[in-house]
C-alpha cells in the first residue's frame, strides 16, 4: 500500500511539471527537469518521502519563474 502512493505522488509530480512547461531531461536516482522555454532546472526526489514534497517543488517553480519574469 505505500508503494502505491509514492506511485500517485510520482505521477502528480509529473502532471504539476508538465503544467508548468517542464519535460524529463534526466532520471537516475532523482528526476532532473528542464523548462522548455527559458531553461532553469528544476530536481526532484523519484520516490518522494511525504505529501509535502509536492508542496516543496511547487514552491521550487513558483520561485524560479518569479526569477525569470520579474
Amino acid at each position: 500500500a505505500i508503494n502505491d502512493g509514492v506511485k500517485k505522488m510520482g505521477k502528480e509530480i509529473k502532471k504539476l511539471m508538465k503544467k508548468n512547461n517542464y519535460q524529463l531531461v534526466r532520471s537516475n536516482k532523482h528526476l532532473v527537469w528542464k523548462h522548455k522555454v527559458f531553461g532553469g532546472t528544476i530536481t526532484t526526489s523519484k520516490t518522494p518521502s511525504c505529501k509535502l514534497a509536492l508542496k516543496e517543488i511547487e514552491k521550487n517553480i513558483r520561485h524560479q519563474l518569479a526569477g525569470v519574469y520579474a
